[in-house]
């Protein structure tokens, strides 16, 4: 597996309330993402009620590359996807506290993929400027404190944004494919246990059979391929768009060998979850599985996108959070 053009930035941001902000236990991944959606447009577009996809700037547009994204032109690959994943992804607090005042700390982190990353100090500015009209169900305002980005290799956040003199500091801080198989090195390649922490959505079976799209059957208890399958697929089309590489292998002898790695133990349950689209007016449904499970078997060709997994989630809703887990080790 070969991903040396594959490239990620890991940011924190910390919003230090300014009066009191309330956010449900469960959601803070859609409002923080739902948010940022709606006043990032507001500030980037000249019509806020034109559709991306009937505008002539899409293809310059940063709201369009980042929030609502299609193929490229010229992408011949992959170009029949109507509907490519976003390259952000965000980790909501996992922490169950509701209520944030004067003194606390509302901290999350952000994750961009690839050429994403040139697009960060459109992500400052919004969430800057999205203090001053509040979030959350009453709307509490805050003020953007810090942002650190995480310099994996040598294990330290450096500072690329203060609020008190608002300048954001390039420092070109990502992380490559390199140090996703480095740190691979040091799992066991026969057995491996997953935490996942937000609901996670994975359907299987669905694709164009005989002309007709089917859906797909939502998997409640993940089976190693299922998770590989949908990984090796996300990270395949993020790396086409967005690094300029994609996956070299075969995808298909790929996932059938991943059939062979099975599940030792399983702790999970399915956590219900639900959001309401101000854009489309329609509820979405965000439900999903939680919980641990280890897996046994061999491991080591899959370790490497395992690793990325926990950087760019699994399934569908990442950018709401949502299929986050970590490797424990």
């Amino acid at each position: 597996m070969n991903f040396d053009g594959f490239t990620l930035g890991r940011y924190r941001f910390e919003l230090s309330p300014v009066e009191k902000l309330i956010l449900s236990p469960k959601n803070k991944g859609n409002v923080l993402r739902g948010a940022f959606g709606f006043y990032f447009k507001k500030i980037v577009c000249d019509d806020f009620e034109r559709k991306c996809a009937h505008c002539e700037l899409k293809q310059r547009c940063a709201y369009s590359y980042i929030f609502e994204s299609f193929p490229f032109e010229g992408t011949e690959k992959l170009s029949k996807l109507s509907d490519i994943p976003r390259p952000f992804i965000i980790n909501p607090p996992l922490e169950k506290k509701t209520e944030y005042r004067s003194g606390d700390i509302l901290s999350f982190e952000l994750i961009l993929v690839g050429k994403a990353i040139r697009y960060f100090p459109f992500f400052v500015l919004t969430f800057k400027e999205l203090g001053k009209v509040g979030i959350g169900a009453n709307r509490g305002r805050y003020e953007l404190r810090k942002i650190g980005a995480f310099n994996e290799v040598e294990g330290k956040e450096i500072e690329v944004y203060s609020g008190k003199d608002e300048i954001v500091r390039n420092l070109n801080v990502v992380t490559g494919f390199a140090y996703i198989c480095q740190k691979a090195l040091s799992l066991d390649v026969h057995t491996i246990t997953l935490e996942f922490l937000t609901p996670t959505i994975i359907k299987y079976g669905s694709g164009v059979i005989d002309g007709k799209k089917k859906k797909g059957k939502l998997v409640r208890v993940p089976e190693f391929h299922h998770l590989i399958k949908r990984l090796r697929d996300r990270v395949n089309v993020l790396a086409h768009f967005y690094c300029g590489s994609s996956l070299d292998l075969d995808f298909k002898a790929y996932g059938e060998k991943a059939e062979s790695v099975k599940i030792k133990k399983i702790d999970v349950r399915w956590e219900e979850k639900i959001r309401f689209s101000t854009r489309t007016k329609r509820i979405h449904e965000l439900s999903g599985f939680v919980g641990k499970i280890t897996y046994q078997g061999d491991l080591k060709n899959y370790l490497p996108l395992l690793v990325l997994g926990e950087y760019i989630h699994v399934g569908k809703a990442c950018t709401f959070g949502n299929g986050w887990y970590r490797i424990v080790r």
